[in-house]
């Protein structure tokens, strides 16, 4: 009954949720109290995403209030070839997504993230109308799990490219090649499919995080200007920092080849889905909250 009832309330938030956190421009918009920005939701919350339904129901709608990617949300969501776990008696202790292909069964993605469903509970809880004394704005674990989650999910999805649509087919095709012979900062020679996973992985995580670092920051100089007005300098800066090299294989960066302008344009559009995330700072809603903050009193 308590399950019924948890989709039931979450499906009325979704359908509601006509909006964003840039609902009005110039301004960051308070978390719903039924995401998470009530902190008495946190628990049922968590519990629910537990659950694979619940967590990519939860997540799809968070990343529709944060302007994250959804399109790979859904597929994690609708496959019957994925499955997540968060269990801490795993052999890791840390996140990772293992692929398993059986004969005549085809291939799987088993995605682990510990800690999972806690953070995502709370993401995005101290933004616009919730950032008060009681709830700090600015919660750097809960980008990093975002961050993370996305990481492993475009892993599974590149994992299971042969059961998803034709534009990620392609990008698979067309770029998968330009890893061959990819090398590590220690020497070693890694497996182009290996390779290049970990690259684009590690992109979309970087994106991720620096989209929801920005915005928290942006939230938490809203929140108290005066003290934290240098923040508005050094927010953009860090967000448009260049970067060229992407990717880690058993704790060794890959160094060669960097990540190559097709391969990141493909991943803007494909897995990205074009959000504002992937444009520079001053094209993005970021922007607009900055100069509200800079002409504040």
């Amino acid at each position: 009954m308590a399950r019924d009832h948890w989709f039931v309330s979450i499906e009325a938030v979704r359908e509601a949720l006509e909006t964003n956190v840039f609902a009005q421009p110039g301004e960051v918009t308070g978390l719903p109290a039924a995401l998470g920005g009530n902190a008495a939701r946190w628990s049922s919350l968590a519990a629910a995403a537990k659950r694979k339904d619940g967590f990519f129901e939860l997540l799809w709608t968070k990343a529709h209030f944060l302007v994250l990617p959804k399109p790979i949300v859904t597929f994690m969501k609708d496959s019957g070839r994925v499955s997540i776990s968060e269990d801490p008696t795993r052999r890791s202790a840390t996140a990772e997504t293992i692929c398993t292909t059986v004969a005549d069964q085809g291939t799987t993605s088993s995605m682990h993230v510990p800690g999972a469903s806690d953070a995502l509970a709370r993401a995005g809880h101290g933004l616009g109308g919730a950032a008060t004394e009681s709830l700090d704005p600015f919660d750097p674990e809960e980008c990093a799990v975002l961050g993370t989650v996305y990481h492993e999910m475009t892993h599974a999805w590149l994992c299971l490219q042969e059961y998803a649509d034709a534009d990620l087919q392609k990008l698979y095709r067309d770029n998968v090649g330009t890893y061959e012979g990819a090398a590590g900062a220690r020497g070693s020679t890694f497996a182009k499919e290996i390779a290049f996973s970990e690259a684009a992985a590690a992109y979309v995580e970087d994106r991720v995080v620096r989209w929801c670092t920005a915005l928290y920051g942006l939230a938490q100089v809203l929140a108290d200007p005066h003290v934290l007005r240098w923040k508005l300098r050094t927010i953009p800066e860090e967000y448009d920092r260049p970067r060229s090299m992407y990717g880690v294989v058993d704790r060794e960066a890959i160094t060669s080849p960097t990540l190559p302008a097709a391969l990141r344009a493909a991943i803007d559009r494909k897995i990205l889905d074009g959000l504002p995330l992937t444009m520079p700072f001053a094209d993005t809603p970021l922007a607009d909250v900055r100069e509200a903050a800079l002409a504040a009193p």
